[in-house]
């Protein structure tokens, strides 16, 4: 009997949906109030390089998208509300959405209840009809911050398509995610011994992404950053951090 791949390098292959989401579900069990964001940086073994991460990217990523009275930011896939917790002060309407219910659970027991705010379960292929998204709708800061590296090919498409139909006409778009340095890797049913878990993800290499992106590229979007960060701190020889915004 041939044994089954769970590390696909270059060819295409899904992942499975419904397993990528009851992962994230269990996840929650992982949140403690001494290390919150453990349950969603999946570092299990480094409290220190989630620390890492997660100061990096709001010292220096966030600040870059300007963010202010005057923005309405939709933060798509926001698991706990990591990144709720500095920008809903800062913010004219925030509105974080997940298709992990679990998450979402602890995400609106952590946020100050007199900032104007609201977090809802949302699949990010259902985006554009979910009630909420549509009341508050122009949305000018969107960000995705390990997030698309879950979603296939086709699907992501779909995704960044109904996207357009939520945004404002100026608007910025941040996304994250960990990249494949040389080729597509592809974990479909990995264990992994860090997370004690089966591992569904898609590592694209920086092309592929930019590939994706012309979906949004040919409705007036640029690409003005497209960097990787901390790679002193590299944990995978095949992989790094990288970010992209996008503006109109």
């Amino acid at each position: 009997m041939e044994i089954k791949k769970t590390r696909i390098y270059g060819d295409i292959v899904e992942i499975n949906k419904k397993e990528v989401k009851s992962f994230w579900n269990k996840r929650a069990q992982k949140y403690t109030d001494d290390n919150p964001y453990n349950a969603v940086k999946c570092n299990d073994n480094n409290p220190e390089y989630v620390h890492t991460l997660e100061e990096y990217e709001r010292n220096y990523i966030i600040p870059q998208i300007k963010i202010d009275s005057n923005s309405k930011v939709l933060d798509i896939g926001c698991g706990i509300g990591r990144l709720a917790d500095v920008i809903v002060p800062q913010s004219k309407y925030y509105l974080g959405t997940d298709f992990a219910e679990e998450l979402l659970k602890i995400a609106k027991n952590r946020i100050n209840p007199s900032y104007n705010f609201d977090f809802e379960v949302c699949d990010f292929i259902n985006i554009s009809k979910n009630e909420c998204v549509q009341k508050n709708k122009l949305f000018n800061k969107v960000i995705l911050a390990g997030v698309t590296m879950y979603i296939n090919d086709q699907e992501l498409k779909t995704c960044l398509e109904n996207l357009l139909e939520i945004i404002d006409k100026n608007a910025t778009i941040y996304i994250s995610s960990p990249i494949a340095i040389d080729e597509r890797l592809t974990l479909e049913g990995f264990y992994s011994e860090n997370l004690n878990s089966e591992y569904n993800v898609i590592y694209r290499t920086v092309n592929e992404y930019l590939n994706t992106f012309k979906v949004l590229i040919e409705h007036g979007f640029k690409v003005t950053k497209n960097e990787h960060f901390l790679n002193d701190m590299k944990q995978y020889p095949e992989t790094e951090r990288h970010y992209f915004i996008l503006e109109r």
